[in-house]
Parts: C-alpha cells; structure tokens; sequence
C-alpha cells in the first residue's frame, strides 16, 4: 500500500470533484484556478487517481492502478506542463514533438491500455493561442471514458472558448495558519513573516523559507516604509535584490505582506510579532498606495523590464503625484 499524500485544505473542491467525477453526467474537462503553490496539481492527482481507481472507496491507495498514478507511471495518466522556457509548444505536425500539445493528441487518437483515460494539463495558459484551440476539439468532445483536468494560475489568459466548455473549480490561497504549519521547526516571528509574504502559496513559503531571500525581502519591504513615510525615493540599497527576473518574485512578497496588513488594519487586528510589526503603517491610504504601486510594479514583467527599474519609475510618479 502507498501512502496517499495529504493535501493541506480545499476539503470543499476535493468533495465536490469526488462526486462529480463518480457521475454518469460528469463533465469532460474540469479547470482548476488559483494561485500558483496551493495544491492545485496535487488535488489534480488524487482525482485522476480516484477515477482510474476500481476500488469503491477510491482512490484506494492498494491496488496497481493508484501505486502508478502516485508514482506517475500509469500508461493511461497522460501529462502536458510547460518547458524550461515555461510554454507549452503546439509542436511539428509531422515530428510531434514530446511535451507537445500535438504529441498529446496523438496520444489521446490511440486506444488506452485499460478502460479508462487521464490527462492533465499543468498551467494551460502558458500554451499559446494556436496550441488552446488545437486543443478546444478534444476538451469539448474526448474519447470515451477520458476525464480531462486542467489548472491555471491565469484565468484571464485562457480561451473563451475553453472556460466555457469546461467545469471551473476556484482554489483560494491556503489559511495563513495552515502556511505556518506546514513550514515546521522555526522561530515564530519568521513564520509569522514567511505566512504573510507567501499570500497563501506554498511555493512562495517555500522561497521565503531561504533566508537569503527573507532577507532580501525584508530589505526591500523596510525600504518602501522608509520612502513613503519620508516623502523621499527608495534608497538604492533596498533595490540591491531586485535586478533580474527573481525580483519580481520579491515585489510579488512586498504585495503579499502589505495586503495583510491592510487586511488585518481593515479587521482591526493592529499588532503583530516582529518585523511585520516594523513594517506596519497606521494609515489606509497609505497601505493601499504601497500596494497600489508594487501591483503597477508586476505589469513590467510582462515587457522584461528591470523590476528595480520598474519600482524606482513608479515611485517617482507617486511621490511626484504626491500620493504619499
């Protein structure tokens, strides 16, 4: 027997997947959506799991079938996620490359090895235009037996034409305590940090998780309370972190602990352990102006611009707006 992984949360998707997924009328392709780290693939997994399970009670966790799917072998479970440069390539016609949406449709003309097929699609927005609507035919008319899962961390970036044809499930970020309890064995203030930077995700509690880059963010963070409250640019000091693509990753942290505090102000909860203590603004307008200015900060990632860049322009334009 193997052990199912546990999965932090989400206890009322997980209970809905399970019955439509056991329904003669289930839909063909279901669309996981929320932020990147919180469970998405995971619940993914176990779903495809408890499908291609015989066991009433699935997924059983005992017989070959599950054994496979958790270990990612099983010859019917089909995976398509984005490369190293983090697309997913439509592929040749006639090559059909691995890891290509065409190799995938190829894949899904043949007969499965058992009764039943599994696909899931990591990140479907990361493929282009081309590659969602070679897909569109299959999402809205799979070989029998198929059950179609994808997820996504942008929503907006998917076809029209997909999200209509499919089941949509919303993942929400994961409690800050639930964060908390899964970093383990650390000194309460750096949890308290580490929960409030992640915005719910643990693949970001993860990041934060290397001092390093804690260290960075609280760095970069301390550095916009500073300009704000003096009326003065960002020091170049705090923006030492920020060149490269990793500093968007840190802009993504200072969004995420500024939110929390707006919220928790907002709810009236106004004390807090340590440096999110330090970071605190007793002011709303403010607090939204942060947070105002850092999301303005993301959209250049998009056009590969400098994040450093990018926070020194904004907060030019703010300061000379006199919005802070």
């Amino acid at each position: 027997m193997i052990m199912i992984p546990q999965i932090e949360g989400h206890q009322k998707q997980k209970n809905y997947i399970k019955k439509i997924i056991a329904s003669p009328s289930r839909p063909h392709a279901l669309l996981f959506t929320g932020v990147n780290g919180i469970g998405k693939s995971a619940v993914a997994v176990e779903s495809i799991a408890a499908f291609l399970c015989a066991d009433a009670n699935s997924p059983c966790g005992k017989c070959r079938s599950c054994r496979q799917v958790f270990s990612f072998s099983h010859p019917d479970f089909l995976i398509l996620e984005p490369d190293e440069k983090g697309s997913i390539p439509i592929g040749d016609k006639d090559k059909k490359e691995e890891g290509s949406v065409r190799a995938l449709l190829s894949s899904l003309s043949e007969k499965p090895f058992g009764g039943k097929r599994a696909v899931l699609i990591k990140e479907i927005d990361c493929a282009k235009t081309a590659g969602m609507n070679a897909l569109l035919k299959t999402i809205e008319e799979p070989s029998e037996n198929t059950l179609i899962i994808m997820t996504t961390s942008s929503e907006s970036r998917i076809l029209r034409t997909i999200l209509s044809r499919s089941s949509v499930i919303r993942f929400s970020p994961l409690p800050f305590d639930s964060i908390k309890k899964l970093l383990g064995d650390m000194p309460e203030a750096e949890k308290d940090f580490i929960a409030a930077a992640s915005g719910g995700s643990m693949e970001n509690a993860i990041r934060f998780s290397s001092e390093k880059t804690r260290e960075e963010l609280k760095n970069f963070a301390a550095g916009i309370r500073k300009a704000y409250l003096s009326n003065s640019f960002i020091e170049p000091s705090s923006l030492s972190a920020m060149s490269g693509k990793d500093g968007y990753g840190l802009i993504d942290g200072a969004v995420n602990i500024y939110s929390f505090l707006l919220k928790n102000k907002l709810t009236g909860k106004v004390t807090f352990s340590s440096f999110l203590n330090d970071l605190y603004i007793d002011a709303d307008k403010t607090l939204h102006n942060i947070i105002k200015m850092l999301l303005s900060a993301k959209k250049g990632s998009a056009r590969n611009l400098n994040p450093a860049f990018s926070v020194k322009a904004l907060s030019y334009n703010l300061l000379a707006e006199k919005l802070i």
